[in-house]
């Protein structure tokens, strides 16, 4: 017997967000911009052209060798990797750890929490772009297998030191590509158009974008052993992959034939889990996601203003505030919900940007009693969780439940807390397995059910 109970509806569509916003101290350098973030809640900047840590404690610091102010990325450990004549890796202390010295032009780009890092290099006068990884254990390895002649090219490396990327070759046409020291070179071509590849997860899967020309994009995600999986995508919408987390969760955006977009999110199967729209910002472009799920992006209104935003599925979405000017965009964001961006004042200078994300985790009582009727709605269907009794006493008693909870709903509806908690007791009494008063459920599920009224009895107290 399957008994579908009440569906009842949180008061609470979304718990409220703080957002307190920082800025660079930049004063000295007249402007700045924001490109990472770290878990230790560690700030890569580029300030006036010159590369610098800006910590939490308001400490910054600029980077040896500021006379090549190009970095691009940020480890858990605090170090980055950037270049210009030479490619370099800086230690957390904005010292040099390593110069990569290959050709006349070496760019690192991306690198792991254990300090490998990957890049290119080329000679002058240009003519095509070679691509190198670096490993704390051998040094510099040159990654070769292109099967076209590549232009540029964009490589990222996971901890495991398995490496991928795009390229863009000399006919204007881009490839995914992976490499590592094991499985040798291999380009990802099992769809048409051109391919524009993220980072990979320690897992070795990789996201991208399919670029098929003709308002038809595909995401993706991508293994060695699972090869080519497209992303699931709402009817009438292409879409594009932005960020990728450990667990293999992406995020991105879909866009219709009018223009508008909308945010998405897949799990680590591949399916599309949430697809958020708001009227306040007809196009949303969601650019990272956090371990928890959690997503920064942007918004543009119907005017055309760029606006940051955060994402939870508690919060919905978040106006990350700007400092006066047109626009502020957000980069990454890390596991504490810190994002990191960029905003204009009203001068038209721009400033790195941290936003602090706070809100209460608590589950609220609506939706706690709401998860204890769809576990047993799931018992009832499972066949876990019975009317105790015989034949039509059974589904008495299993129904005489069901209008117990609907008086629970109903008095926390009107505010009757105290009444809410009473009617909770009753519940309790009748789930507990004590002989007196007899149970109305049994089942291998009952004592569950009775420890999650006790828990909710305890978020009335």
């Amino acid at each position: 017997m399957h008994i579908l109970l009440l569906a009842i509806p949180a008061v609470h569509a979304v718990v409220p967000a703080e957002v307190t916003r920082t800025q660079a101290p930049d004063a000295a350098y007249g402007s700045s911009i924001g490109l990472d973030i770290n878990d230790d809640g560690r700030v890569l900047v580029e300030a006036g052209g010159v590369p610098a840590y800006w910590d939490e404690d308001g400490t910054f610091t600029v980077l040896e060798g500021s006379q090549y102010p190009s970095v691009y990325d940020l480890n858990e450990a605090g170090q980055t990797v950037g270049g210009g004549v030479d490619g370099f890796l800086w230690n957390a202390d904005g010292t040099i750890a390593q110069t990569v010295e290959l050709g006349t032009r070496v760019m690192a780009y991306r690198l792991n929490d254990l300090g490998d890092f990957v890049g290119t290099w080329h000679n002058w006068p240009y003519t095509t772009m070679q691509a190198f990884a670096w490993f704390t254990t051998t040094g510099a390895v040159e990654i070769t297998g292109f099967e076209r002649t590549p232009e540029y090219v964009w490589p990222s490396v996971n901890n495991p030191g398995q490496v991928s990327g795009y390229y863009r070759d000399t006919n204007d046409d881009f490839h995914c590509w992976y490499w590592s020291r094991t499985d040798g070179y291999m380009e990802i071509s099992e769809v048409s158009g051109d391919c524009i590849a993220g980072r990979m997860t320690d897992a070795g899967v990789l996201a991208g974008t399919f670029l098929a020309n003709t308002g038809s994009d595909t995401p993706f995600v991508w293994s060695v052993e699972g090869g080519l999986e497209l992303l699931e995508l709402p009817v009438g919408y292409w879409g594009w992959t932005g960020g990728m987390n450990r667990q293999g969760w992406v995020t991105g955006w879909g866009e219709d034939a009018s223009g508008a977009s909308v945010g998405l999110v897949w799990d680590g199967s591949g399916a599309l889990v949430h697809e958020i729209r708001d009227e306040r910002w007809p196009t949303l472009r969601f650019r990272d996601i956090n371990d928890q799920g959690h997503v920064s992006g942007v918004g543009e209104t119907a005017s055309g203003h760029v606006e940051a935003l955060f994402w939870s599925e508690a919060t919905g979405l978040v106006l990350l505030p700007g400092i006066g000017g047109t626009s502020t965009f957000a980069g990454g964001l890390n596991e504490l919900d810190q994002v990191v961006g960029t905003g204009k004042d009203a001068a038209g200078r721009q400033h790195a940007l941290r936003w602090d994300v706070s809100y209460d985790t608590e589950v609220p009582v609506d939706e706690a009693l709401q998860e204890i009727v769809t576990f047993v709605d799931a018992a009832v269907a499972a066949g876990t969780l019975v009317g105790s009794g015989r034949g039509g006493s059974a589904d008495g008693r299993l129904a005489a439940l069901v209008n117990m909870l609907e008086a629970v709903e109903d008095l926390l509806a009107v505010g009757d807390v105290d009444g809410a908690r009473e009617q909770l007791l009753a519940v309790l009494d009748r789930t507990d397995g004590a002989p007196q008063p007899p149970d109305f459920v049994a089942g291998s599920a009952a004592a569950e059910l009775a420890a999650r009224v006790t828990e909710l009895l305890a978020e009335l107290e």
